[in-house]
């Protein structure tokens, strides 16, 4: 089961993405949550992939162009939590050189 939590905090908001995220409809409500979470003049956001077991290539496009939208709103976003696995493909899509990433949720929240 893939389940996506928003969480508040005064300096950020926290994206807790669990299960396997496959281009479906999972995809298009993390799209929604961007699209939301863009709508403040410098959003923040931390995305904590901790229980996530899988991303497509669907959802790495999602990521990068994300951060773009954050750039272009002076934000920021972090990646956190991602597994051995999960660091790989996105070291081997040289993603990882466009992303913030950190290990765990604690350091992503030293960020802010």
């Amino acid at each position: 089961m893939t389940n996506i939590t928003l969480e508040s905090t005064e300096k950020c908001q926290i994206l807790i993405l669990n299960g396997q995220f496959t281009g479906g409809p999972e995809t298009d409500e993390l799209n929604d949550k961007f699209e939301f979470i863009t709508q403040t003049p410098r959003p923040s956001l931390i995305m904590d992939f901790s229980n996530t077991t899988y991303l497509s290539s669907i959802v790495i496009g999602l990521l990068v162009k994300m951060h773009a939208r954050f750039a272009e709103k002076d934000g920021k976003l972090i990646i956190s939590g991602l597994n051995s696995t999960l660091r790989s493909v996105l070291k081997m899509t040289k993603v990882d050189t466009v992303l913030h990433i950190v290990e765990t949720l604690e350091e992503a929240k030293s960020k802010f």
